[in-house]
């Protein structure tokens, strides 16, 4: 089916850019490690435009003649985004980072604590990543029945 074949590219896509070896996930990690923080600033960006690529390759898929079609683009959609958001949020934390490397004194641990309360606000963001992907399974599950597959 060549609805659902487009949807496992565009997640191998994805998938690749997180944990393939020598991805842009790895790369900004690398980055991070050495200190390069602009480098690192920049694979965010090219996250970004990554993901921008995949959502709008399944918003231009067609969904016509498929039971549960519409449903299942939309999880895969707002899948994405919860994972675009998630890892997007590192720019926030690597500019705290970069911020904690240029300053001393009173300015580093207001820097610090910064950077903390952004470790703690992430977990939500990692929360709205899997009650999509919950939703992602349940829609897939439904689609295949709803398809015969």
């Amino acid at each position: 089916m060549e609805f659902k074949h487009a949807l496992d590219v565009q997640e191998r896509k994805v998938t690749h850019m997180l944990i393939g070896k020598n991805a842009s996930e790895s790369r900004k990690l690398e980055y991070l490690i050495a200190d390069d923080f602009d480098k690192a600033l920049l694979v965010v960006d090219e996250q970004a435009k990554e993901f921008d690529k995949v959502l709008d390759t399944v918003k231009a898929l067609s969904t016509d003649g498929l039971a549960k079609g519409v449903e299942l683009k939309q999880s895969k959609l707002n899948y994405y985004r919860s994972l675009k958001t998630l890892h997007l949020y590192a720019k926030k934390e690597i500019v705290q980072q970069k911020l904690i490397r240029q300053v001393a004194g009173k300015q580093r641990d207001t820097a610090q604590n910064e950077l903390v309360k952004l470790a703690k606000a992430k977990q939500p963001l990692y929360d709205k990543v899997y009650e999509a992907d919950e939703k992602l399974y349940q829609t897939l599950v439904e689609f295949d029945k709803a398809n015969g597959l």
